[in-house]
């Protein structure tokens, strides 16, 4: 029985033996059984509704868990053999890596794999299906300069299969943990099944800004009322298949750093990671033994054409100024911490109205983060500032993770003890889903009525991957702050409403091909089941990670792939070497000075 300050509803735990090793079993107190195995087994949808309106979260959750720690596994020794990549070595028990160093959802493709910079084909591009164009191949990260050298000091190696090449939440702020003095950097992923649809269709000759006709056609028959004026061909990615066990498109985004002195490094999962920094003029890269705290995964399923999305995050990545962690292993907040404002500064935030965007002010004489503080912490980037100037400190989660969530939670990390007590995957947590079956999937105008759980599933966000507000609390559409907006808009955040006469929608390049007028509701996300009769879309205003994705993958062509929308890398972000080793990095003068 676990101590009853981990639960809201009391789980018994039963541990049993699988064909890959543990499995457990939970029955909590409305009769509904959560059952997690440790299995290589990868799911491929949530459970038939039958009749039901909606999947319930813990469902969700346990899709969730199960396709975590199927990707999680030790991955196939990568060689460069065909069928290797996104493979699980079922003679490895789950906890430890591959042969060759990797679990599974490390070998993705990395998206400069699939869309290189410059004009080449993809590294290893072989023009025939029956290779899978080539996807198997080892990693080699091409720019649009080409290839990095190495840094001074830094021996050349083969390309780890770790390549931090973005250094901010989507170029809204940038994160880091003040119990290392380090910044979190990102890189994003996607599947066999994604490579292979974009090699197909030769999608790496185009870009955000040259999108092909594919995508064009996709972002234009967004707009259209009725599938009979649909342009063709356009992008559609290919879904899960329970019938045949097919896996869908899928998409990696993860989330590391360097780890503290402090730190124990048993707690988290640990692998050499590449990442870039400026030699005067010309970009180098690096390589560290760094530590993860954060994976996104999501998954096109069929029942879930907008990707079902899932976050996890290392347990102890949320502490106060001393170091204290804030949340139970769970994902429940402390006791002492339940009751603190969620950001130092405090923030007001207001929401979007048909007049004014999402605005966010600093409440007057709130104490700021303390210099030395070991906590997590934000600088919000020009021209995304939104009003704040100063480092934001992250001290709780705005929307707490949902109970159903904590009690998933709860059996997958006694799973995961059962089968190996030192598995490093005990300490991380889900923090939440997303899919449109889930009751969270409405429209922003529906969500004020959601409980508090679903509330939280409606504005996803994992602390270290969305962290500023208006990530935290996405909907609508981002709005740039300060030099681009008139000063009552100087504040604003995001906006579910347009703010002016012209707000124009893309057809995956430049060309407008519809408007917006004043006053109207900024949709997002367009999805296809649940449409009017004879309509093509069903439209709404979402939160969170589909409420992201839908402007920044699906209205551009992508189908909610972000990887796919922008298409041909730009150079990898780099990261301020002085900033990164400076023992000033706390101190909050020079933050406030450096732009």
């Amino acid at each position: 029985m676990l101590p009853p300050k981990h639960s809201v509803v009391w789980v018994a735990i039963i541990s049993l033996i699988g064909p890959w090793g543990s499995m457990a079993i939970a029955q909590v107190s409305n009769s509904t059984s959560i059952t997690i195995s440790i299995s290589p087994e990868k799911p491929f949808d949530l459970p038939p509704l039958n009749g039901r309106q909606n999947n319930n979260l813990t469902e969700a959750s346990i899709f969730a868990w199960e396709q975590f720690i199927s990707h999680t596994w030790p991955a196939k020794p990568q060689k460069g053999n065909f069928g290797s990549r996104d493979e699980a070595d079922v003679q490895r028990r789950y906890g430890e890596k591959g042969v060759t160093g990797q679990v599974v959802w490390e070998t993705f493709r990395h998206k400069s794999e699939i869309f290189p910079g410059g004009s080449g084909e993809p590294n290893g591009f072989v023009n025939d299906p029956a290779k899978d164009y080539g996807y198997d191949a080892l990693p080699v990260y091409t720019y649009d300069t080409g290839l990095i050298p190495p840094a001074t000091g830094q021996a050349a190696t083969e390309s780890p299969f770790d390549n931090l090449d973005e250094t901010n939440e989507i170029l809204l702020c940038d994160m880091s943990a003040g119990i290392s003095n380090s910044r979190i950097l990102y890189q994003a992923k996607a599947n066999r099944v994604l490579y292979k649809y974009s090699a197909q269709h030769r999608l790496f000759e185009g870009s955000e800004g040259t999108p092909g006709e594919m995508r064009a056609n996709a972002a234009y028959n967004l707009h259209q009322s009725d599938e009979k004026n649909f342009k063709v061909p356009y992008v559609r990615l290919p879904s899960s298949d329970p019938v045949k066990k097919s896996i869908g498109s899928m998409e990696a985004k993860s989330a590391w750093r360097r780890l503290g002195d402090s730190e124990d490094p048993s707690r988290f999962y640990t692998n050499r990671v590449r990442f870039y920094v400026r030699e005067g003029t010309e970009i180098r890269y690096k390589e560290e033994t760094w530590g993860l705290v954060a994976l996104h995964i999501i998954h096109k399923t069929e029942s879930s054409p907008v990707f079902i999305y899932t976050s996890f995050s290392q347990v102890d990545n949320i502490r106060d100024v001393d170091g204290t962690v804030v949340e139970e292993p769970d994902g429940l907040i402390k006791s002492e911490f339940r009751d603190i404002p969620p950001f130092a500064p405090e923030l007001t935030i207001f929401k979007s109205t048909v007049t004014k965007g999402q605005e966010v002010f600093p409440v007057p004489g709130s104490p700021e983060m303390p210099k030395g503080s070991k906590q997590l912490f934000f600088q919000n980037l020009v021209p995304f500032t939104h009003g704040l100037k100063t480092p934001i400190a992250v001290r709780r989660r705005l929307y707490e993770i949902s109970s159903e969530v904590r009690a998933v939670n709860r059996v997958a990390q006694a799973a995961i003890r059962k089968y190996d007590p030192s598995a490093v995957w005990q300490y991380y947590k889900l923090v939440n889903v997303q899919g449109s079956t889930l009751p969270s999937f409405v429209d922003r105008s529906e969500s004020d009525a959601l409980s508090l759980d679903h509330k939280a599933s409606f504005f996803m966000a994992n602390e270290v991957v969305e962290t500023n507000v208006p990530l935290q609390q996405f909907s609508g559409t981002l709005s740039p702050a300060d030099d681009f907006n008139p000063p009552s808009f100087r504040h604003a955040g995001n906006y579910d409403f347009a703010l002016f006469d012209r707000m124009g929608r893309y057809d995956g390049a430049t060309k407008i091909v519809s408007e917006l007028t004043k006053g109207q509701v900024v949709f997002n996300t367009f999805q296809r089941p649940g449409a009017p009769a004879g309509q093509a879309w069903k439209k709404l205003n979402t939160g969170g990670c589909v409420g992201c994705h839908g402007p920044q993958g699906q209205l551009v062509g992508g189908d909610f792939s972000v990887i796919l929308a922008r298409g041909r890398v730009t150079p990898p972000e780099t990261q301020d070497e002085h900033v990164t080793h400076s023992n000033r990095l706390l101190e909050l003068n020079y933050l406030r000075d450096k732009k």
